[in-house]
């Protein structure tokens, strides 16, 4: 979002080609805010590729243990596949 809307913002008012002379000491001339946009523009795209696969890797996940819980509750329901035991020496008593 901030390199699609601030770079073409700065470059229309022509703050990375033209030096005004009304520029103070200390503030940067065109060069140096040409630099620092080209550096914003990679950083913002850098982040956006990041962002862009963590998200694909948490719905890979979401669809995945998803699909491993609705096994579960099938096998669950079956009477197949793991069955809960009251502690880990010894199988649930079922009162019937």
């Amino acid at each position: 979002m901030m390199a699609a809307i601030i770079g073409p913002v700065i470059k229309a008012h022509g703050g990375t080609t033209i030096n005004y002379p009304e520029r103070k000491p200390g503030q940067p001339d065109a060069a140096e805010i040409a630099d620092r946009l080209k550096i914003m523009t990679k950083s913002t795209v850098y982040l956006s590729v990041i962002f862009i696969v963590i998200s694909a890797l948490s719905l890979g996940l979401f669809f995945k243990f998803r699909t491993v819980e609705k096994v579960r509750k099938e096998q669950a329901a079956t009477g197949d596949g793991f069955q809960p035991v009251a502690n880990y020496s010894s199988p649930v008593e079922h009162e019937q």
